[in-house]
């Protein structure tokens, strides 16, 4: 914490009394040299001090009280290492002093040793269990850690030693706010602290912190004012100052602000972060990009940082590259906290630069005879594309001419498969494992198939003679058909392969196989009877949507109250009647992203995650296995039937279910009939308003006896694409989402077996009627809300549901993924 004038104050009273003591203790001849390294300590003068006690312990080395005060000093210049083995030296010789062990657990504090420090604190307290010092720091460290159960009684015991201790009021304000999210007795805690210490300039940022987190903005503005007259180079103030003028709108003293921070400390990561936040807000793309580019590189362990920048680079148009740019977008792709899902149109903007992929685009593009087009010579070179090569190994690839270019380029790969082609091989394994992931979606011809029917023959043949069998083969034909599906696919677990090759096999084979075996060791609390509930489960069992690689996973679990403010929710209820290991559902979780997610952002959460179809849920539990996700339950089952389950829950994650369902109120009457009292209910449903493209889709593909077959799914797809090049084509809309380039997003997207969709006015009666309460819309993508409260300045119409109604009816594609909110029990309901 940023040191204030009250406890250097405390600091100079406590070096004083020391002082006193030990010149009553040591010979006289060193009483003239320690009085004036005192002096000196008291006054701030470290470099005098330090070279006094150094005078002082060359002529008595064993001197515990000068190794100790030597230790206090070189703490204060930030000399930690050196301060930690001169108060090691005073403890050696003087075992049993608590102030020694208390002095020496700050300096490991702020090692981040914690473990060490609070050891530290516990040996002086040992000694002295009265030492409120000892008291205040174990609490304070133990807070640090978010370890708020222990920290507690150290805190109250402090007080209780001394009702007038402003720094322990200060850190038990601390631990109900930051802790527990009691915001009443933290302000009380920091009133109190204040009362005693007015200049207590941490009890006023801490008060500011509190009343921003409450929106008591102006409170806030106030408190930290008052923080930086007391030290004017305060820049985490200076930073939060800014935080609130952003929740006022005003974004240019925002700017100021953090600026003014980042001249006070150059290596104020957050405020390149901010800035950018505000650029990206205002869809000022080039400049957003920048400054959030800056922050992650700068935080590579930052994981919100690299989502955000993440954010502006899919609106980011790459007019200008640099050398360094390819190297942090791979960094960017595989970094844990970011989704592959929305950098797919991006990154390929940025390849347009590099001259192997744009050549390769034009090749293909013009070529009048794609067959003359030699496959190894330009797979080859797209093999020297390491972003490319990544990015087809992780996502679907949302953009029509590229997949164009990847459809023709492995149809010569089959046409021209040569018996081996090491140059080649990186780019032939990407797109077998990219055709896996989006379900053999690509269009191929009758000359294909024959030459894949061919392949497969001599790949038989090969493996019955124990012949080794090329690794282009096996990539060949796993660009069209899952490995897996072959009666000899487990023989080539067994082969030893090139690296490059081993991934397609353990995705296409290893995977596949686990997922068979967990689908036997998943229980279920109910049969699935009902006729609408059997058809969604067989679509899913076909194809288990969606089939992700790699999501952005949340870096740290949160409490709820805090995991609401971070998703910006215009009403944040009260939590803490919620047990703080909240029991959660999430109802319908599909192949496992967002029962992971949740699983990881509510800190010590128990996650149940059900769901019709056993493939989609053998494929979640796969997942979570790789994360080490035990806390998450994995149950087959109806939501119509989840009174079977007999369980009641804090959290009720819904989203993408309901509007599935024959009768959707009844499943949300069951979901709240196994919610909490004070608990939290999350909904996700289809807008009518943004589905216009997709009804209209809908209505081709009954016009065109359309089914849900591969086949005809490509069919489908061919016709979209050709409907979307026409002027003011609504097809268009349709080939931006993401679902639309794999077999089992597109056949939800279009084909879906049961589907209701819902409007604003719609969703605001059925809450009335099931008296609850609207907590806000969950909107990641800030342009939105910058655009809401362009229209809608007064920060209480987040809330307002007729102001969204009205707000997407001129911005049609506001919720094109769904209405996602939050909601809970209404008073009366809930009394």
């Amino acid at each position: 914490m940023v040191k204030n004038s009250a406890k250097r104050s405390n600091k100079v009273r406590k070096i004083k009394r020391s002082s006193k003591r030990t010149l009553q203790k040591i010979p006289e001849k060193l009483q003239a040299l320690l009085s004036q390294a005192l002096q000196n300590h008291q006054l701030g003068l470290l470099d005098q001090a330090i070279i006094s006690y150094r005078q002082i312990l060359a002529l008595k080395p064993s001197y515990a009280d000068a190794n100790h005060l030597l230790g206090v000093a070189l703490h204060q210049r930030g000399e930690l290492e050196e301060a930690v083995s001169s108060i090691k030296r005073a403890i050696k010789r003087v075992p049993d002093k608590p102030s020694f062990h208390c002095n020496l657990g700050n300096v490991l504090k702020d090692l981040e040793l914690w473990d060490d420090a609070i050891s530290s604190f516990r040996k002086a307290l040992a000694l002295d269990p009265q030492y409120i010092n000892a008291q205040i720091n174990i609490g304070n460290a133990l807070n640090q850690l978010g370890r708020y159960d222990e920290s507690g009684p150290y805190l109250q015991r402090s007080i209780e030693l001394n009702p007038d201790s402003s720094e322990a009021h200060n850190n038990l304000g601390l631990m109900y706010h930051e802790g527990y999210d009691f915001l009443d007795e933290a302000e009380e805690s920091f009133v109190k602290a204040l009362s005693l210490a007015p200049d207590y300039m941490e009890a006023h940022y801490n008060l500011g912190n509190l009343y921003n987190a409450q929106g008591r903005l102006d409170k806030a503005l106030s408190s930290y004012r008052h923080a930086i007259r007391i030290n004017s180079n305060h820049a985490k103030a200076y930073g939060n100052i800014g935080n609130v003028f952003k929740k006022q709108n005003r974004f240019n003293d925002a700017i100021v602000s953090y600026e003014t921070a980042l001249s006070l400390d150059p290596t104020f990561v957050e405020m390149h972060y901010n800035i950018g936040l505000i650029h990206l807000s205002n869809g000022q793309i080039d400049e957003a990009f920048n400054c959030l580019r800056r922050a992650a590189k700068s935080c590579p362990e930052n994981g919100l940082m690299w989502a955000t920048w993440a954010d502006s680079i899919v609106s980011y148009k790459f007019e200008r590259f640099d050398e360094n740019l390819l190297g942090d977008l791979r960094e960017l792709l595989n970094h844990r906290m970011v989704s592959t899902s929305r950098l797919a149109s991006p990154i390929l903007r940025a390849l347009a630069h590099v001259q192997e992929f744009s050549g390769a685009m034009n090749l293909i593009s013009k070529s009048s005879d794609i067959n003359s087009v030699i496959y190894k010579e330009l797979a080859g070179d797209l093999s020297k594309i390491p972003l490319l090569i990544e990015l087809m190994g992780l996502s679907p690839i949302d953009d029509t001419d590229v997949e164009r270019m990847l459809t023709n380029l492995r149809r010569i790969m089959i046409l021209q498969l040569p018996d081996d082609d090491l140059h080649s091989l990186p780019f032939s394994a990407a797109l077998a494992l990219h055709c896996f992931t989006n379900e053999y979606i690509f269009t191929s011809t009758e000359k294909e198939k024959e030459a894949v029917s061919s392949l497969e023959l001599r790949i038989v043949k090969m493996l019955e003679n124990n012949l080794p069998v090329p690794p282009l083969w096996i990539v060949a034909l796993g660009a069209y058909r899952a490995l897996h599906e072959y009666a000899w696919a487990d023989k080539l677990l067994t082969l030893s392969w090139p690296d490059t090759i081993v991934s397609v096999i353990n995705h296409q084979v290893k995977n596949p196989k686990e997922e068979r075996a967990l689908e036997a060791r998943i229980s279920s609390f109910n049969s699935i009877t009902d006729s609408v509930s059997k058809a969604v489960r067989e679509q899913y069992e076909a194809n288990p949507y969606p089939r992700w690689i790699k999501i952005g996973l949340p870096q740290k679990g949160k409490s709820i109250a805090q995991v609401l403010r971070d998703i910006q929710l215009p009403i944040i209820p009260e939590t803490r009647n919620i047990q703080k290991n909240p029991d959660v559902l999430i109802a319908g979780c599909g192949t496992g992203q967002q029962s992971i997610t949740s699983a990881l952002r509510f800190a010590n959460s128990k996650v149940t995650a059900i769901d019709l179809s056993l493939k989609s849920l053998a494929y979640a539990v796969r997942k979570a296995q790789e994360l080490d996700l035990p806390q998450i339950d994995h149950i087959q089952g109806d939501i119509m039937e989840l009174p079977n389950l007999q369980r009641q829950f804090d959290i009720i994650e819904c989203t993408g279910v309901l509007h599935h369902l024959e009768d959707p109120i009844a499943g949300w009457r069951i979901l709240l009939n196994h919610l909490r009292r004070d608990g939290l209910l999350k909904i996700g449903l289809y807008s009518k308003i943004a589905r216009r493209s997709i009804t209209k889709a809908q209505l081709l593909i009954k016009e065109n006896s359309y089914s849900s077959t591969v086949e005809d799914i490509r069919k489908c797809r061919h016709k979209l694409i050709s409907s979307s090049k026409e002027e003011n084509s609504e097809f268009s809309e349709i080939l931006k989402s993401s679902d639309f380039y794999s077999v089992s997003g597109c056949r939800d997207l279009l084909f879906h077996v049961q589907e209701h969709q819902f409007t604003i006015p719609q969703i605001e009666e059925i809450l009335q009627g099931l008296c609850l309460d609207f907590l806000g819309f969950e909107i990641a993508d800030q342009t939105i809300i910058r655009k809401f409260r362009t229209t809608f300045p007064q920060y209480e119409m987040l809330a307002s549901l007729n102001s969204w109604h009205q707000f997407e009816t001129d911005n049609p594609s506001t919720f094109a993924g769904m209405y996602q909110f939050w909601c809970r029990k209404g008073v009366k309901e809930s009394a």
